[in-house]
């Protein structure tokens, strides 16, 4: 388990800046939380890049309706 900080989100990835960098290909399991909301958010994703010193892509791959919503939900509020 490492910490990070996630710097860029959208529907289907982000990108997480973190110190411990898993290998290209892996299976991670994000949790975090959004601003404004006190529960935190899990859900299953692959990294499809990984950038030395700086952190991962990463796609969501599994995630439920509940997940998704709130993420749709962040993401407007961002766009906002």
């Amino acid at each position: 388990m490492a910490d990070g900080y996630i710097t860029n989100i959208s529907r289907s990835g982000a990108f997480v800046k973190v110190d411990s960098l898993p290998p290209l290909g892996s299976i991670v399991d994000l949790e975090f939380t959004t601003p404004g909301v006190r529960e935190r958010h899990t859900v299953v994703a692959y990294v499809i890049h990984v950038a030395e010193g700086r952190g991962i892509g990463i796609q969501f791959i599994g995630g439920n309706d509940q997940f998704r919503s709130r993420l749709d939900e962040h993401i407007a509020r961002l766009a906002g």
